[in-house]
């Protein structure tokens, strides 16, 4: 699949660049808020990540940041920039046992059946 299409997926982006800029503007408004403490090295779970709306800028700020997408096309183009990238098979067995600070699971369940989102949100759960 080619990146356009993925970025007309994902909303009206010109570039992943643009998608990135877009993160950049939550990120600040998750730091302001509180939610994330900035400088902290916390530990981000990107569930759902797509093209790195937030794992790129969340790394890019010095989180420790694991993603995971269902979509390959999706993973090889988030892949590298620091980010730690997994199908959600791999993340059961990889991270088990481990415990993320925060988890992200942005424009993900409303794309599901109810069968599945529950399986989205026990697997979250395990580590949040």
């Amino acid at each position: 699949m080619e990146l356009a299409t993925l970025l007309r997926r994902v909303g009206r982006y010109e570039s992943v660049t643009d998608l990135h800029v877009q993160g950049h503007v939550w990120v600040d408004q998750l730091e302001a808020a509180g939610e994330l403490k900035t400088g902290a090295g916390q530990s981000l779970l990107d569930y759902g990540a797509g093209l790195g709306r937030l794992s790129v800028p969340l790394t890019r700020r010095g989180y420790s940041v694991v993603a995971v997408d269902e979509c390959p096309h999706m993973r090889r183009c988030l892949t590298g920039g620091g980010v730690t990238v997994y199908p959600p098979g791999v993340l059961d067995v990889v991270t088990s046992g481990l415990q993320f600070d925060v988890a992200f699971c942005c424009y993900v369940l409303q794309h599901n059946p109810p069968s599945m989102v529950r399986t989205i949100t026990d697997r979250i759960g395990q580590h949040a």
